[in-house]
């Protein structure tokens, strides 16, 4: 299975909630792909990816969450709990080129 760092986000200005990510991406390897094709790879086992917390070092895993009556979203998990490592990443960039 591949393993992939994400390393920026992209969401609506005032976007404050996991749900409204729309694209997850890298900023050193200049890509970036919408949250539902990311959903669908982590679901399929296809894929896995994670975060790193560059302050503390800590790795976060991506997963998908699906609560009653709303759609899935990616959020971050460590240590057995969930956590918004996945919010605080930087603003994906016009230079990561949108694939897949």
């Amino acid at each position: 299975m591949h393993e992939f760092e994400i390393s920026c986000i992209s969401k609506p200005r005032n976007g404050l909630w996991h749900h409204q990510i729309t694209h997850v991406g890298n900023l050193n390897h200049r890509w970036r792909l919408p949250s539902a094709l990311i959903i669908r790879r982590i679901e399929l086992n296809t894929e896995t990816y994670y975060l790193l917390n560059r302050v503390t070092g800590r790795r976060s895993n991506i997963a998908v969450v699906q609560e009653p009556g709303q759609r899935p979203y990616l959020r971050a998990h460590a240590g057995g709990e969930w956590n918004d490592d996945l919010l605080s990443l930087r603003r994906c960039t016009a230079r990561c080129n949108l694939v897949g």
